[in-house]
């Protein structure tokens, strides 16, 4: 885990029996520490990233949202973006669903990432906006493990993807915390990037994923 990763993680890893080890930079870093462990060793790395089957987890998003929509879904879905593992298990879910004839579309799927770490930005805007966010240290993330698939998402949904700073994240969590919603920063980022789409122009009916715990916080 990174040197600098919040306590309460920490905790929550040991309460489990297991042994922290942390690894002193970025979370590049970290994963670089675990495949060489997992190549070099007789380890095995259980990356919800790399692990196809674990978007079959994730697709149930679309799922659950279309469901308590009767059977309908949003113009618009803002996620938190770093590896992507919800974003593309949420294009696989409401891919699913129109392909079955369930619902007759697939919302636009807009990803929000961290300033200062923000590689899909980067590759459909060029250089990002100045400023950075530690404090959604969970989608700081500089290269995802599935890119292209990402990006083939964003193409194939009129979606795309902004960076929020970390003034404007702390901002929304405490707004959500205010309201009830107990989210961890890395979940409170989504809520920052719907206002900047609304700034951009985004209308109509948009749903978004509070996904983290505030006990993570």
């Amino acid at each position: 885990m990174p040197a600098d990763a919040k306590q309460s993680k920490l905790d929550a890893i040991e309460a489990a029996g297991a042994t922290a080890v942390r690894v002193e930079g970025s979370r590049q870093d970290v994963t670089d520490a675990c495949v060489r462990e997992a190549v070099g060793g007789d380890a095995w790395y259980a990356s919800h990233a790399w692990n196809p089957a674990f978007y079959a987890g994730t697709s149930t998003f679309a799922l659950e949202l279309a469901a308590q929509r009767d059977w309908t879904v949003p113009d618009a879905v803002v996620l938190p973006l770093g590896h992507g593992t919800l974003f593309l298990g949420a294009y696989r879910g409401f891919a699913a669903l129109r392909e079955a004839g369930w619902t007759d579309s697939v919302p636009r799927l807009l990803g929000v990432q961290a300033a200062g770490v923000a590689p899909i930005v980067e590759e459909l805007h060029g250089a990002e906006r100045a400023g950075t966010n530690d404090v959604a240290d969970g989608i700081q993330i500089a290269e995802p493990a599935r890119t292209d698939q990402i990006l083939a998402a964003i193409d194939a949904t009129d979606g795309d993807a902004v960076a929020c700073t970390a003034g404007e994240t702390e901002a929304a969590l405490s707004a959500l915390h205010e309201r009830g919603f107990y989210v961890e920063p890395t979940s409170a980022v989504a809520v920052a990037g719907l206002e900047a789409y609304r700034e951009r122009g985004l209308a109509g009916d948009v749903a978004v994923a509070l996904t983290g715990s505030g006990l993570k916080e």
